[in-house]
């Protein structure tokens, strides 16, 4: 009999442990399949954001690809106008002659190049008697400059000119597209004959680049 009683609660023991142990499989598969499952919805839910975000890079892409063409057509009008923005010929030799998108850039350029500063001076002294104008080429200091603010660039010329020409003159030099300030005007002669001496400054902007941005999404 104690045999027997020893026999049930052994088996009793063994079905008690089978059933522990199933419960312990159990509850780690459940708190597997919970962290599994979370894992797979933040994935999912990164997976909808990176491609949210492609979506309006592409859209965005694709807008800027069609205002390109659009604004290549008006660059072209704008650019053969047979009448530039300052009231001269396209293809003339005059100081106010030249192609639009020439004059835009002579407007402010993006980089320093004291060759093409004296050469564009020139122009607006053309049917001048000139002497200058001058400056000072200052091509290593602009060279490491980083600065994306206006620089300025002084020079000096001086002209041989009557009263009225002297006038036209300042008055071309204030119609210039580039932007010129005079920190200095002497005048010496007379009426018929007066000697000019000028001091100015124009500027130049350095470009601050293209540049495309990445994004990170969390």
């Amino acid at each position: 009999m104690v045999k027997k009683i020893s026999s049930k609660r052994t088996q009793i023991d063994r079905d008690q442990a089978t059933i522990m142990a199933v419960v312990a499989v159990s509850a780690a598969l459940t708190v597997v399949s919970i962290v599994v499952s979370r894992g797979l919805w933040n994935q999912t839910s990164y997976l909808g954001r990176v491609i949210d975000a492609q979506k309006t890079a592409l859209g965005t892409l694709k807008t800027n690809k069609d205002s390109v063409s659009k604004l290549t057509e008006s660059y072209k009008t704008f650019n053969e106008q047979k009448i530039n923005l300052l009231g001269g010929y396209r293809t003339g030799d005059d100081f106010a002659d030249g192609s639009n998108s020439d004059i835009i850039l002579n407007a402010l350029p993006d980089r320093y190049d004291f060759p093409a500063l004296m050469s564009s001076i020139d122009r607006l002294l053309m049917g001048y008697s000139a002497d200058g104008p001058s400056g000072t080429d200052d091509i290593l200091a602009q060279a490491v400059n980083t600065s994306a603010e206006p620089v300025e660039l002084p020079f000096s010329f001086s002209v041989d000119t009557s009263y009225t020409g002297m006038s036209q003159l300042l008055e071309r030099l204030g119609k210039s597209i580039r932007p010129i300030s005079i920190t200095k005007l002497e005048l010496s002669g007379s009426d018929e004959s007066i000697k000019v001496d000028i001091a100015a400054k124009t500027y130049y902007r350095p470009s601050s680049g293209f540049k495309i941005s990445e994004k990170v999404i969390e």
